[in-house]
């Protein structure tokens, strides 16, 4: 899960509630300004999901599990 923010400890703790989440994992993407066209994306995923009557996703890769 893509975590923006310009609070630390907002950052902090939210990455702590996504770890409580089975199957996901935190990833901090660094400022607010970023989540823009993060979300701007997402919607071109549900328009695809839309479109094609499927359940399209961005798998994010060559992250190592400790970073």
């Amino acid at each position: 899960m893509l975590v923006c923010s310009d609070h630390t400890e907002a950052t902090r703790v939210t990455c702590e509630l996504v770890k409580l989440i089975p199957g996901c994992r935190p990833l901090d993407t660094g400022a607010l300004s970023i989540a823009t066209p993060i979300e701007a994306f997402a919607a071109v995923l549900l328009q695809l999901n839309v479109r094609y009557k499927t359940r399209t996703a961005i798998r994010m890769t060559g992250i190592d599990a400790g970073e």
